[in-house]
């Protein structure tokens, strides 16, 4: 069989991440996806400058050569690496520096005072842009020094920043989830909790309760049998202080929509929610240095990552209420559509179609979400990745329609369009993918719309020309948008 180890060979540690869904975006052939050694140490060496300065502006006046030199030195890193780009982004995620979505392990040990620096001023992204000047360094400097109280006072570090007219470094607050959640952000935020609590009983030795968990799915299968695509959209929330939890409500939702899309019976559905909600619970057992590493795991570590769907099917088993096709998909979820993967299946045996299903949404989302050791994919060089393991780790006819499902442009993506107008996609278009409907939110001179106005990418004017098209995907949080807000 494709793929198959033979028996009494070697451990292929990259063959068993290959069949790791989850793990798919920080294998050697993702390409791009690992910095090149000489660009991390051009990258640690700003952060020394920069991190140098900040330290030295504290000690002397502006214009010492302790601080103007250091950023003199940063200035030349930042125009070269500049050069041949129109800007590059700083920030930080869990306690980890990221640099242009690639995680840097090294530097955020070694520099913790910035990482604590940026988290007290609540500043999570830094975004340099070409034809910064040295001052607007020395005031960018001059900002992550000032007392947290003060810059809170004044509205934040970024309205600081602009304050002094520094137009080409742009700092942005952490994405902060919402205090207040009507409609399906109301079901998402009651399943996240939900699953918190459940999990945690789990890490506790506990039998968690179904009770709840039944109930929030339930709410989910309303939700997606009403209206799929307003909770859809919320899966792009990325959670990078509490991914579990975060990915296993949004393996739920997208193993839910997928199910509508195939037909399956509302009882169906629940089973199918159930299972993709509480498919990661075996995770608990791992020791944190595991979570935390690059994928560059021993043979022991490996033994232990490759155990959990065993484990957690064994915590749904002494769940009361949990039937066996719930603790199936648990078991499952890791199995490829070529039976490689874990854990082996008995002879003859094929993982069950529901259990495909939540490894299509596992993996998406595995993809899309970015994590300390892992960059991450936009949504349409995810599926762009997973149709080259069609066939291998997801099942082509599955694959397919959640493709269909999903759109080129997912519900949820921040998009740009040719008016210069920022739009949130809200539903895909069946019969033109490349043209869904998107809910205006800033018109074409950047104004925020009071009224939330719908509009069909798809509509053309007389001459038979589009009104309106995608011209490119924005990321949120370079505009300060927090995208669960237009939705629902």
């Amino acid at each position: 069989m494709p793929g198959q180890r033979k028996s009494g060979g070697p451990v292929n540690l990259r063959w068993l991440e290959f069949c790791d869904p989850s793990n798919l975006a920080d294998t050697p052939w993702a390409m791009g996806m690992t910095m090149k050694k000489r660009e991390a140490e051009i990258i640690e060496s700003l952060i020394r400058l920069l991190s140098g300065a900040i330290k030295n502006m504290a000690l002397y006046p502006p214009g010492h050569p302790a601080i103007a030199q250091p950023l003199n030195n940063a200035k030349v890193i930042l125009d070269a690496l500049l050069l041949g780009r129109e800007r590059l982004t700083l920030g930080i995620m869990e306690d980890i520096l990221v640099y242009e979505d690639s995680p840097l392990e090294e530097a955020s040990s070694t520099f913790k005072d910035l990482v604590e620096r940026l988290r007290e001023r609540e500043v999570g992204l830094v975004v340099f842009q070409r034809g910064l000047s040295l001052d607007d360094l020395r005031k960018f400097v001059e900002t992550l020094t000032t007392d947290p109280r003060l810059l809170q006072e004044k509205g934040g570090a970024p309205m600081e920043l602009l304050g002094k007219g520094v137009s080409r470094i742009i700092l942005a607050k952490p994405v902060l989830k919402g205090a207040e959640y009507d409609g399906v952000r109301e079901i998402y935020q009651d399943a996240l909790e939900v699953t918190k609590k459940a999990i945690e009983e789990a890490r506790l030795g506990k039998i968690p309760e179904s009770r709840e968990a039944k109930r929030v799915v339930q709410g989910m299968v309303d939700a997606i049998l009403k209206d799929k695509y307003a909770l859809l959209g919320l899966t792009m929330i990325k959670s990078y202080d509490e991914y579990l939890f975060n990915h296993s409500v949004n393996v739920s939702i997208l193993s839910l929509a997928l199910g509508e899309k195939l037909g399956l019976p509302e009882a169906a559905l629940n089973e199918l929610g159930l299972g993709a909600l509480l498919h990661d619970v075996g995770k608990i057992f791992w020791p944190p240095e595991i979570t935390r590493k690059p994928r560059q795991l021993n043979e022991e570590e490996w033994g232990i990552v490759r155990n959990h769907p065993v484990d957690g099917a064994g915590v749904l088993e002494r769940m009361e209420g949990v039937g066996p096709l719930a603790v199936a998909v648990v078991l499952e979820h890791h199995v490829g559509y070529d039976l490689t993967g874990y854990p082996t299946l008995e002879p003859e045996k094929k993982p069950h179609p529901y259990s495909m299903v939540i490894t299509i949404a596992d993996g998406y989302d595995a993809l899309t979400t970015l994590r300390s050791y892992q960059k991450a994919f936009d949504p349409k060089a995810a599926v762009h990745r997973m149709l080259e393991l069609s066939g291998k780790v997801f099942d082509p006819e599955l694959l397919d329609s959640f493709i269909q499902m999903l759109g080129i442009y997912p519900v949820g993506a921040l998009v740009r369009l040719n008016t210069n107008e920022l739009a949130i996609v809200t539903k895909p278009n069946p019969h033109d993918s490349s043209h869904p409907w998107a809910r205006l939110i800033y018109d074409g001179e950047g104004k925020k719309l009071e009224g939330l106005m719908e509009v069909d990418l798809s509509e053309r004017d007389g001459d038979g020309r589009y009104k309106r098209f995608i011209v490119a995907t924005i990321d949120p949080i370079l505009k300060n948008i927090r995208v669960s807000d237009y939705l629902g």
